[in-house]
């Protein structure tokens, strides 16, 4: 049994037996009033084995799921120790994390805050949808969080403190690379493969919910072409952009960023034949999909 399985039980367990002492005060309160003395000496020494009951309920639980606490204590991280220390920034609603990927087993330091509201930055293992890391994203407050990942793979992130309307598309991806250097592929977080070909020069793509509607855009290679992009998000900024692959770190053509609700139409260069990327910018870890130009 897991956990959190335990701890829920045994709150489900407390929870019975106040019920149950809710019900036996009302009960007994129809029976009319007592002997003061008599009352307070059956009530002292209730008293005495309920706090000696909780004590023992309470000892046990932490018994059962300290051991399995996902955190090394930061007193176990020495000067001597590896750490990679990654700046995690909440917003609304976005994750800005830097770097994206770390290396496994190593001691990762998240430094993490918010530049708005509260946020709840959870890292979740994608094998067992289990939170393996959670900790609040405070304005003006850097909250230090120290874990270490032992399997390899693209992470979910997602906020866990309802900080708004979008507050469950506020998602990301952290990589752990294994010893190559790199995130299995088969974990995720790869553009989707090209299932779509040119139909001519006017593409048209839309956002809504911190999601385009489209992952995969088409243009005839050689040729200038436009994108009508329509931003449903109210208040929220988008954009396309175009790069070489999914590191994004040789644009070809970047959008203007609006806010919706509003569209707008790009005027893009014609480009090479190849299969690309593109995303938005400001939510790049949320939107993004697989630019064929042939």
């Amino acid at each position: 049994m897991a956990p959190q399985e335990i701890a829920g039980l045994l709150f489900l367990a407390c929870i019975i037996a106040l019920g149950a002492g809710f019900i036996t005060v009302a009960v007994t309160a129809r029976r009319g009033p007592d002997d003061y003395e008599t009352v307070t000496h059956t009530g002292y020494r209730i008293r005495r084995y309920w706090f000696i009951g909780l004590m023992i309920i309470g000892l046990v639980a932490l018994g059962l799921t300290l051991p399995h606490m996902p955190y090394p204590l930061t007193r176990q991280v020495s000067a001597s120790t590896p750490v990679t220390v990654v700046h995690v920034s909440g917003h609304q609603w976005q994750w800005k994390i830097s770097p994206s990927k770390v290396p496994a087993n190593r001691t990762i330091e998240f430094e993490v805050t918010s530049t708005d509201v509260n946020h709840g930055f959870s890292v979740i293992d994608p094998s067992n949808n289990e939170i393996v890391a959670n900790v609040q994203a405070m304005p003006g407050y850097v909250n230090r969080l120290y874990v270490s990942f032992h399997h390899p793979g693209f992470y979910p992130v997602r906020c866990l403190e309802l900080c708004g309307l979008y507050h469950t598309q506020m998602l990301a991806q952290l990589g752990v690379t294994g010893k190559n250097g790199r995130v299995p592929v088969a974990s995720g977080g790869q553009p989707p493969a090209a299932k779509c070909s040119p139909s001519g020069t006017s593409l048209q793509i839309s956002a809504h919910g911190l999601h385009f509607d489209k992952n995969c855009l088409a243009a005839p290679a050689g040729k200038t072409f436009t994108i009508t992009f329509t931003n449903s998000d109210t208040g929220v900024p988008h954009n396309v952009a175009i790069y070489t692959d999914s590191s994004a770190g040789k644009s070809l053509f970047k959008g203007q960023v609006v806010t919706g609700a509003k569209t707008v139409v790009y005027h893009v260069p014609a480009l090479s034949a190849g299969t690309y990327y593109f995303r938005c910018d400001v939510h790049p870890t949320q939107m993004f999909g697989t630019f064929v130009v042939k």
